[in-house]
């Protein structure tokens, strides 16, 4: 039978049923090596496919590994330092950057300032900061600040215990002194540029060596912290405190958010807290801490209230209140501190100040509210400040957030023999907020001090003056 004789629709691959016939016909042929190619094709996909599921898992876990490396990144925990798998490190830092004018100042001004007050810019602040824990329940914290490159300081340089029973930290180091509200905010969140003259004056530089335990409730309504100081600083050019003297200190904070607005997350707020210290002091010595001095709330070379060390001061006790009560974009925060100072020689002594300031968010902002240590968290605009191309034509662009503030200062440094300085100061502020990251501040300040050892010295009754203070910062 040859081909012509196939009935209709008869297939010539089942025709040619052996390869001699096969092989007689070039169709055949080509139709049989398309078949093996086909094999070898679906041999080759099937392999691929293999592979291919091999490589999603492999990038699933990829992904898997960089999502909880991105959540632990922003939730503040860092990234593995190699060689150290259960150390975790975040960096952080700050820049600010000042500008200060004298724009009226009188004779007595000049006679507390050593010569006419010069204008000034520079670095107030140029801080790095490296902290993260260490495994399930160590923390550790070092904080230089190097605005002058010649003679760069520490600030926070600490180790501490976390996750101890009642909420509790232990942290043992360079840290702050818990003697208020304003001091505990961060530099990054206060309104001001400069911080009162009575928080400035009892706490200066605010932190020392100690040892502290924190703690709060579980409701975030209480917390608390406690702690033992040397009540000189060592953060300096001191690399150690030597005297047999130890001038230690004990300091404490009890402070409540007696209101919590939960239905607007925290837009309206109240809150008080107590602080006190106990200090004793080698008023014989040649690193006397019974010290107190400050500068007008501004950065002016010298310290314009000053008591010098006072001689035969053996103790002193701080006392202070505070309260902040907040209601959405408005703001009205107060404080008041007293110092009693014990003698061998001479009367005892006492000296006190306080502050109030209000604030308002005219864009509709409020100041945020940490519970858990009673501070400012800072300000999140609603829009932050930006200038881009509208894909439809045209420029669209944000404002930030923007923040009036007017605050008032006492501090009465004189009493007995003591001729610190009776300073009174009024600032108006006005605060930029470009990203919560971002802001520039400013402030214009009238204040005048009588009752100064050195403007009596000179014949003069007062010391009166205007100075204006911007800020350029940028926290990350």
């Amino acid at each position: 039978m040859n081909a012509q004789q196939l009935a209709p629709g008869t297939s010539r691959v089942a025709f040619f049923d052996d390869e001699a016939a096969a092989a007689a016909d070039p169709l055949q042929a080509q139709i049989n090596d398309l078949i093996a190619r086909n094999e070898k094709l679906t041999e080759n996909y099937d392999s691929l496919s293999e592979n291919f599921e091999k490589l999603q898992e492999s990038h699933d876990e990829l992904q898997e590994g960089h999502d909880d490396f991105l959540s632990a990144f922003k939730k503040g925990k860092g990234v593995t330092v190699p060689g150290s798998s259960n150390v975790t490190l975040k960096i952080n830092g700050r820049i600010h950057a000042d500008y200060w004018a004298f724009p009226a100042h009188d004779r007595g001004t000049e006679v507390l300032e050593g010569g006419d007050p010069q204008d000034r810019f520079g670095f107030r602040r140029v801080r790095l900061s490296f902290r993260g824990d260490i495994g399930d329940n160590m923390l550790y914290r070092f904080d230089p600040e190097i605005n002058n490159p010649d003679d760069w300081e520490w600030r926070d340089v600490l180790i501490g215990w976390k996750n101890l029973p009642g909420n509790h930290t232990l942290l043992v180091g360079n840290q702050k002194r818990p003697y208020g509200l304003d001091h505990l905010n961060s530099s990054n969140d206060n309104i001001f540029l400069e911080r009162p003259m009575v928080v400035d004056y009892v706490n200066e530089d605010a932190r020392r060596l100690g040892v502290c335990l924190y703690g709060f409730s579980e409701d975030e309504a209480w917390n608390w912290r406690a702690g033992v100081y040397n009540g000189d600083k060592v953060q300096d050019s001191d690399d150690f405190y030597v005297s047999d003297n130890y001038q230690l200190e004990v300091a404490g904070r009890l402070a409540n958010t007696w209101w919590w607005d939960e239905h607007s997350d925290g837009r309206g707020y109240g809150h008080w807290a107590v602080s006190g210290a106990v200090a004793q002091c080698d008023g014989d010595g040649p690193r006397n801490r019974a010290d107190f001095f400050v500068r007008p709330e501004a950065r002016s070379t010298n310290r314009w209230i000053d008591t010098d060390p006072i001689a035969t001061a053996t103790w002193y006790q701080v006392i202070g209140v505070e309260q902040v009560f907040n209601v959405g974009p408005l703001q009205i925060v107060g404080e008041a501190m007293n110092v009693s100072v014990q003698r061998d020689v001479g009367s005892n002594l006492n000296f006190w100040g306080a502050y109030g300031y209000v604030s308002y968010m005219l864009t509709g902002e409020h100041m945020e509210w940490d519970r858990e240590s009673s501070t400012l968290d800072g300000v999140t605009p609603f829009e932050n400040v930006v200038l881009i191309d509208r894909c439809c034509g045209g420029t669209g662009g944000g404002w930030g957030a923007w923040q009036v503030a007017g605050r008032y200062s006492f501090m009465d440094s004189s009493d007995g023999d003591i001729l610190g300085g009776m300073g009174h100061s009024a600032t108006l502020g006005l605060v930029w907020y470009m990203n919560p990251n971002a802001k520039v501040q400013f402030n214009y300040i009238h204040g005048w001090i009588v009752d100064n050892q050195n403007l009596a010295a000179a014949a003069i009754d007062e010391a009166q003056y205007d100075i204006l203070g911007v800020r350029c910062l940028i926290a990350f």
